[in-house]
C-alpha cells in the first residue's frame, strides 16, 4: 500500500529538498529596488531678444532729392553715416520734378519731396513708386510786401512758386479757389525758396510761398515792416507736402534695405528735437546759414515743432485728408485711395522695433 504523507509533512521535505540544493545556506530576501531618478527640470524658455532690423538686402542706394536744404537735413545725416559704415548711397540733387521722375523709372530708389509730382505719376495709373514717410511737416507760409493782408488783396499780384506742379503752388491755388475763387494771381516761376526771398527783399516780386526758414529770416530782417504774413497753410490745410517715395521695384526687392533707411533717418529726426543738437546738424551740413539773421529763431521752430518728425509723421488720417486736398486742387481724381499712393508697412516694422518717440 503506498504510503500516503500528510500535507504538511511532504511541504516540508519540498522546502528540505531546495534548502540542500543551495548549500544549506539560508535564502536571503531580495533587495528593494532603487528608487527611480527623478526627471531632469525642464530648460527655462529662452527670454525673447530684443527684435532687430533685417539684413539689408543692399547697400547700394541711390536718392533723389528736390535739395538739399533744411528739410532733406535728417536724410543728408543718415546717408552720411550709412555711407561711414560702409554703405555706397549716392544722394543726387535732381529738382521737384526731376527727382519723383526719377524713381518712377527707376532711376533713383528713393524720391525726396514734391509730392504732387508724385502723385501725378500715381494719378496715371502706374504703380511704380508708394509713399512710405513724410520728409518734413508742412512748413510753408505766403508773405508778400504790406498791404497784401488778404485773398482778395492778391488779385493781379504777382506771385512767385517754385513751379506748377510744387507744393509752393498747389497751396494758394487752392486757398484762393477755396477763399477768393475770383482773384487771379500772377503767377511767376522762381525756383528755390532762398531765391524767392531774395527777391522778395530786393523788390524783385510782391508775394510768395516761402518755407518757414525763410519766413523766419524775413521777418528777422524786416525791421521796417515792409513785409507782412498772408497766410500760414498748416492753418488752412493739414497735408502732407514733401512725402519720401520709394520705387515700388526695388522696395520689394529690398525690404530690409528700406528698413534700415527708415531707422536711421528717424534716429537723426529725434535727435533734432533737442534744438543744440539740431543747430549741430544745420552748422555742418548748412554752414552757409552761420551768422544768419533769425537762426536762433529758426531752430527753435523746428527743433520745438519736431518738423522733422520724429515717427515719420505720416498718419493714415493725413494721407486721407491730403488725398482730399490734392484731389480739390486737380492733381488726383478722387477714385485714388490710401493703398494706391502709401505703403505704411515699412515705417510701422521699424517703428515696432525701436519703439515711437
Amino acid at each position: 500500500m503506498r504510503r500516503m504523507f500528510p500535507r504538511t509533512a511532504a511541504a516540508l521535505l519540498a522546502t528540505a529538498v531546495i534548502l540542500a540544493a543551495c548549500g544549506g545556506e539560508s535564502a536571503e530576501p531580495a533587495p528593494a529596488p532603487a528608487p527611480a531618478p527623478a526627471p531632469a527640470p525642464a530648460p527655462a524658455p529662452e527670454e525673447p531678444g530684443e527684435p532687430t532690423l533685417p539684413e539689408p538686402e543692399t547697400k547700394e542706394v541711390i536718392v533723389g532729392a528736390s535739395g538739399s536744404g533744411i528739410s532733406q537735413l535728417a536724410w543728408i545725416e543718415a546717408i552720411e553715416r550709412l555711407n561711414a559704415d560702409g554703405w555706397n548711397i549716392q544722394y543726387v540733387e535732381a529738382g521737384s520734378n526731376l527727382n519723383q521722375q526719377g524713381v518712377d523709372t527707376g532711376d533713383f530708389d528713393f524720391g525726396l519731396g514734391s509730392t504732387p509730382a508724385a502723385l501725378r505719376i500715381l494719378n496715371e495709373g502706374r504703380r511704380t513708386l508708394t509713399h512710405i514717410m513724410d520728409l518734413v511737416e508742412l512748413d510753408w507760409a505766403a508773405y508778400g510786401l504790406a498791404g497784401l493782408d488778404s485773398c482778395e488783396a492778391l488779385n493781379e499780384v504777382d506771385y512767385a512758386v517754385h513751379s506748377f506742379s510744387s507744393i509752393t503752388y498747389v497751396l494758394p491755388a487752392y486757398w484762393v479757389s477755396q477763399n477768393c475763387f475770383t482773384v487771379n494771381p500772377q503767377w511767376l516761376i522762381v525756383p528755390g525758396s532762398d531765391n524767392r526771398l531774395v527777391a522778395l527783399l530786393n523788390g524783385e516780386i510782391s508775394a510768395s510761398t516761402l518755407e518757414l526758414a525763410d519766413a523766419i529770416a524775413l521777418e528777422a530782417e524786416d525791421t521796417e515792416g515792409r513785409f507782412q504774413r498772408i497766410v500760414t497753410f498748416s492753418d488752412v490745410a493739414n497735408v502732407i507736402g514733401s512725402a519720401v517715395t520709394v520705387n515700388t521695384e526695388f522696395a520689394a526687392a529690398n525690404p530690409g534695405t528700406v528698413m534700415h533707411m527708415i531707422a536711421a533717418v528717424l534716429e537723426v529726426s529725434r535727435e533734432a528735437t533737442d534744438a543744440a543738437a539740431f543747430r549741430t546738424l544745420m552748422l555742418k551740413h548748412l554752414p552757409e546759414y552761420e551768422g544768419f539773421n533769425g537762426l536762433d529763431e529758426i531752430i527753435e521752430e523746428y527743433s520745438s515743432r519736431q518738423m522733422l518728425n520724429p515717427n515719420g509723421g505720416f498718419a493714415i488720417e493725413k494721407i486721407e485728408e491730403s488725398l482730399r486736398f490734392y484731389a480739390g486742387s486737380g492733381i488726383v481724381s478722387t477714385d485714388l485711395g490710401v493703398d494706391d499712393v502709401a505703403d505704411r508697412s515699412y515705417l510701422d516694422q521699424v517703428l515696432e522695433i525701436i519703439g515711437e518717440f
